[in-house]
């Protein structure tokens, strides 16, 4: 073997060393991209959150639907598997089911937009006299929606149970102001 053919064979070893080393970084870089890509999206995307909340001035139950991300969600779709009767009423108008919400497309929901709809007053909360079948301990949202060419579907169970012998924030200025303005207005 001449010296010739022995730094062509060397040549031929150190260049395939190169183009393999090359093949695992671009193989390395296109993950890092998309690692990059995905976390891009998910600080951006919009992020539809349900939960339930009371306000301290009414004992009131509410359901809020929110869009806590940074981009509004596009063909925003929310369907809801159980009947709701709002305060337990019988009659089928107050079933949250059936509201447009729940059965319309929304063409855009905005950042920072939310729905609150009324469930149930708060000293109800843990009675064994309600009727499961008008307002029932659970129930899943689903919310369906596009963001970036790509579609999202988001499902939250609903538990009330959680607030089970919870006690209802009272706000105490609140209710002492009240007081005061009572008294104010008898006197007019």
């Amino acid at each position: 073997m001449s010296s010739t053919d022995f730094l062509t064979a060397g040549l031929v070893v150190v260049t395939a060393f190169y183009v393999i080393l090359t093949y695992l970084i671009l193989k390395t870089n296109r993950s890092a991209v998309e690692m990059m890509r995905a976390q891009n999206e998910a600080v951006h995307r919009p992020l539809i959150s349900v939960r339930t909340f009371t306000l301290p001035s009414d004992g009131t139950l509410y359901l809020e639907i929110a869009n806590k991300g940074r981009s509004a969600a596009t063909d925003l779709v929310l369907k809801m598997d159980r009947d709701f009767n709002v305060f337990g009423h019988k009659d089928p108008s107050r079933n949250l089911r059936t509201l447009d919400i729940f059965n319309r497309r929304i063409g855009s929901f905005a950042q920072g937009d939310s729905i609150q709809l009324p469930l149930k007053i708060g000293p109800t909360l843990g009675d064994g006299d309600i009727d499961n079948d008008l307002m029932p301990p659970t129930f899943r949202i689903t919310a369906s929606y596009s963001f970036g060419g790509r579609e999202f579907v988001e499902e939250t169970e609903v538990d009330l149970r959680v607030r089970d012998g919870t006690l209802l924030a009272v706000d105490h200025v609140l209710a002492e102001i009240t007081k005061i303005r009572g008294i104010l207005e008898r006197k007019r």
